[in-house]
């Protein structure tokens, strides 16, 4: 029999599950225990889901030795398995029920960590440019629908979709929101219309529901996956059907622990829906487990394809990384297939053969489809630790504010998530949270969460136009507040005699007109003298001399280093496109160095290649070739500590040699010694660090500094001195006070306290700048009586290199503002 073992404790239920033989005719239940307390044969042949069958798949490769026979020769080891799970899933053996080891059977799976957030380029790019349209392409052809055979036809097809299909306008009605695991009740959706038929718009051909936290993700829920949405999807049948115009069918309901997604069409489409398959990945508890994750629904329409996510990620304000990083496992995880087509052998195999790095025809992942819209508790917060702040801005409904701190528009436009999605302008407040039952944001809460929009909607695809985008306030059961939006999708009908022509011509064409040619305005980019922070821009004019369209994309790796993607002071727009024939591009090549140290030591190299990718044609090399003005900006405080001389009279070997050194021959930074003691030798008043300084003035400075001319003979006015100053520090390599210092214990420790510990902790270079520059400001706190508020908030952006607004570490309470003010202004500290 399955056994599960009861216990409240939820580490004590890991600890004490282990694995037991068990009758495959008992096997299947509807309260699936995730951790593996079956015998792992078992774990994979009734896995449902192809995220679960890697998870012991993966188990059993590393338990081979003991599971499988001895004699057995190692290269058959992986198949044996595979018959063997195969005939298990259809029920034909019985042989495999011995007992496994007592040891624990828990699959840890940690991604959360650098490894995801380095793949975060290469993951993203799948939805834009020519990787979109290849995948779109192969989808298609693996489809079988109405692609070409011919892959070059094919991707020519996708690229002249205008000529062979008409549109076709529906409205898509998407909505969101986290129920905060309130059980259903009458009551509780008696103002769904209100939500889902809002007065005075266009009626929708397609709804999409997307819920989350239907159930509390309690230890016991996270493990058991009931399906508590039933009652919200009749509730919704029952509210569409006051729809005054159009009558609607269900054709979708998926669901993972309190995520649900339930779409509905009009009857006077349904017919013309295709491919219909949903997917479910959780990426909470161990890396799998449902309390976090996304589900999906996909299917085709008329000729187009249409794929709907809904996601719930990490929480917690200062998880930003824990959110992108489930972002991208969702995407890297999420695949659709043809489930009702398959039996439960080939489901294994399919997924085991994945594994192995075999050829996939069933898979087709999120960015396989012309319209994308994902949608859920995405859970980005706000940077900003002064809620009564945040509390005013939001009684003027000042958005635009709060919005440059919110932490899903500064992530995306660091391209480390949603990097190719776009959201339709935001003119409603935070979504949460809120008092049960009220309007009323909760401003008393234990916790001090601050508001935000956690709940958005995002989209891909040039098919899609967001006609609206609200918040709906009379439901209120919930402290979230649920989110909608109206689309206009352009669906494409094909002319099958329009299509059949234009592949008949594009199949006329001779092998050489196949090829596209493009001509290059130049291919030697020169940037002969680029200094610190100031950008410098170059043009490429790319001209398709072809009768085909013409594909591009630079990959961003640099010819003679090793660098596989582009680097961090080389934009390049657009990156990737499509020219049509006998028309141009211009691309934009700017290098903005932010960053010195790697440069002038020769680790990380100006001069190199360019690589122009061409779909169907030989790639064409660009020559980059740039000098740059050595600088003490933008580097580390351990390389500035052992320039005994001005950086601009070292060469290139030296530099690197310096930089390999271990001992330091200065306890600060002589820049810093030299800026300070101008400012300690000259008449200062209280507005030195309050005024407007031009760049091009500290550039002055700057280059005084790295060739060693002496400050006094350069005349410098004192407020530029100041300026030049902070933009050092803040343009350090690494923050001068990082946020690997420790978390505050609130009640258990006052700020001081926690200021002297994190001064403690911070390295003996960051320490001694830190202490002699905190000297100088007080000590000019004391003399001349500035706006101490005003030198914390300059200051606090400088010595942290972030918002000084915002969140520090784990101090949620206190933003680095407060605690540059604390290290400047308390009496009792230093």
């Amino acid at each position: 029999m399955y056994k599960q073992v009861e216990v409240d404790d939820f580490t004590g239920f890991v600890l004490q599950t282990r694995r037991i033989a068990a009758d495959p005719g008992t096997m299947k239940s509807n309260h699936r225990v995730i951790s593996n307390v079956r015998h792992p044969y078992y774990e994979v042949a009734y896995a449902e889901t192809p995220d679960e069958i890697r998870t012991h798949w993966h188990y059993l490769k590393s338990h081979l030795p003991k599971l499988l026979p001895a004699d057995l020769p190692v290269v058959e080891r992986e198949q044996w398995i595979i018959n063997h799970i195969a005939s298990l899933a259809d029920g034909k053996s019985d042989d495999l029920k011995k007992e496994d080891s007592d040891e624990d059977a828990s699959v840890t799976r940690s991604y959360r960590g650098a490894e995801v957030q380095d793949d975060a380029e290469e993951i993203q790019a799948d939805f834009n440019g020519p990787r979109r349209l290849d995948r779109l392409t192969q989808a298609r052809q693996n489809s079988g629908e109405y692609f070409d055979k011919d892959q070059w036809v094919s991707h020519q097809l996708l690229l002249r979709v205008d000529d062979y299909t008409t549109p076709r306008k529906l409205n898509v009605f998407i909505g969101t929101w986290n129920l905060n695991g309130k059980k259903f009740s009458r009551d509780s959706c008696s103002n769904l219309n209100l939500w889902l038929l809002p007065s005075g718009t266009e009626s929708a051909d397609i709804y999409v529901i997307g819920f989350q936290e239907i159930v509390d993700l309690t230890p016991g829920n996270i493990l058991v996956d009931v399906d508590a949405c039933k009652p919200w999807e009749d509730a919704i049948g029952e509210t569409l059907m006051r729809a005054p115009t159009k009558r609607y069918q269900r054709i979708a309901s998926t669901h993972l622990v309190g995520l649900g997604l339930i779409v509905f069409v009009s009857k006077d489409i349904a017919g013309n829906i295709r491919g219909l398959s949903t997917s479910k990945v959780g990426v909470g508890f161990l890396g799998v487990g449902g309390n976090k994750g996304a589900v999906g629904v996909r299917f085709d329409m008329f000729g187009s394809s249409l794929c709907l996510v809904n996601s719930h990620l990490a929480a917690h304000v200062h998880d930003v990384t824990g959110r992108n990083a489930d972002f991208l496992q969702i995407c890297k995880k999420m695949v659709f297939n043809k489930e009702e087509e398959l039996t439960r052998t080939d489901r294994v195999i399919r997924v085991i053969s994945e594994e192995l790095n075999e050829e996939s025809k069933y898979q087709r992942k999120i960015s396989d489809h012309d319209a994308i819209i994902w949608l859920g508790d995405l859970n980005y917060r706000l940077d900003l630790a002064d809620l009564k702040k945040v509390y005013d801005r939001i009684a003027l409904q000042d958005w635009t504010y709060l919005l440059t701190k919110d932490q899903l528009v500064l992530e995306k436009k660091a391209s480390r998530c949603f990097k190719y999605f776009q959201e339709g302008q935001v003119t409603f407040g935070p979504t949460y949270k809120f008092r049960p039952g009220t309007n009323d944001y909760e401003q008393f809460d234990k916790k001090a969460r601050c508001p935000a929009w956690c709940d958005r909607i995002q989209w891909v695809g040039s098919d899609l136009q967001q006609l609206w985008y609200r918040r709906t306030d009379e439901l209120l059961v919930s402290d979230h507040k649920p989110v909608s939006a109206l689309f206009r999708f352009q669906a494409r009908v094909v002319v099958e005699q329009k299509k059949t022509q234009v592949i008949a011509d594009l199949k006329k064409l001779p092998n050489a007109a196949r090829v596209p040619t493009i001509e290059l305005s130049c291919v030697n980019l020169a940037f002969p003298c680029l200094n610190f922070a100031q950008p410098v821009s170059r043009t490429v004019t790319i001209t398709n001399s072809s009768e085909v369209c013409v594909q591009f994309s630079f990959d961003g790796r640099l010819i003679g280093t090793s660098r596989k993607r582009c680097p961090k002071w080389l934009e390049i727009v657009p990156q990737s496109g499509l020219i049509y024939p006998y028309k141009t591009q211009d691309v934009v090549f700017t290098i903005n160095i932010t960053t010195a140290e790697d440069i002038m030591t020769g680790k990380d190299p100006l001069d190199s290649s360019l690589i122009l990718r061409l779909a169907g044609a030989a790639d064409r090399l660009l020559q980059l070739k740039a000098k740059f003005a050595n600088t003490s900006f933008g580097c580390s405080l351990e390389f500035l500590n052992n320039l005994a001389k001005p950086v601009s009279t070292y060469s290139t070997a030296e530099l690197a040699q310096i930089q390999s050194e271990t001992t330091q021959q200065l306890v600060i930074p002589k820049e810093v010694h030299s800026l300070l003691d101008f400012l300690s030798t000259n008449e200062l008043n209280p507005n030195l660090f309050a005024g407007e300084v031009s760049q091009a003035d500290i550039q002055t400075i700057a280059k005084a500094l790295d060739s060693g001319v002496p400050l006094a003979k350069s005349r410098c006015p004192v407020a530029t001195v100041a300026a030049t100053l902070v933009d050092f520090v803040q343009n350090l390599r690494s923050p001068l006070l990082p946020n690997t210092i420790p978390v505050w214990e609130g009640e258990a420790m006052n700020l001081d306290s926690w200021c002297k510990m994190a001064l403690l902790c911070l390295p003996p270079s960051n320490y001694q700048l830190f202490l002699y520059l905190v000297a100088f400001l007080r000590e000019f706190i004391r003399s001349h009586k500035p706006d101490v508020d005003q030198l914390s908030t300059v200051w606090g952006r400088a010595l942290t290199q972030s918002d000084p607004e915002g969140t520090f570490s784990g101090i949620q309470t206190r933003s680095p503002m407060q605690l540059t003010k604390q290290f400047l202004a308390s009496p009792t500290l230093l």
